[in-house]
């Protein structure tokens, strides 16, 4: 009974921790894709008609 307070707040740490890196690594991954000379390239060739 005790250490069920304690297993939920883990678990929401748990959570909170996963949403924070997962937000973190999307937009990095953003970044890098920008940065690289393919998008641009791709950003481009797209933009012609």
């Amino acid at each position: 009974m005790t250490a069920r307070p304690d297993m939920s707040r883990l678990s929401k740490a748990r959570t909170n921790t996963d949403r924070y890196v997962s937000f973190h690594w999307k937009n990095s991954v953003k970044s890098l894709d920008q940065r690289s000379p393919e998008f641009n390239v791709g950003r481009i060739n797209q933009a012609q008609p």
